[in-house]
């Protein structure tokens, strides 16, 4: 179900900021709707995969302490175990 949701996104997505004529000289050919479909569904894999590849290489803590650590600073990364 979610990845339905992640290909319907991106396909609306790509549909609104990809503009025809660029899309057009790209390819070479006249554009129609599978050429938004299959480039929805490259970005919709190639996200799930770099996703499930990404929260294999963290541990939890590393994940818990960049989304609840403090972080008092742009550029500055700081958790209860930094203090």
């Amino acid at each position: 179900m979610s990845y339905l949701v992640l290909f319907a996104g991106t396909t609306l997505a790509a549909a609104l900021l990809i503009d025809t004529s660029v899309l057009e000289q790209n390819l070479q050919r006249p554009v129609d709707l599978t050429d938004y479909l299959n480039l929805a569904w490259i970005i919709s894999s190639l996200a799930t995969v770099g996703g499930t590849i990404g929260s294999g290489l963290e541990d939890e803590d590393t994940v818990r302490a960049a989304a609840y650590g403090y972080h008092p600073e742009p550029g500055g990364w700081r958790d209860e175990r930094d203090a």
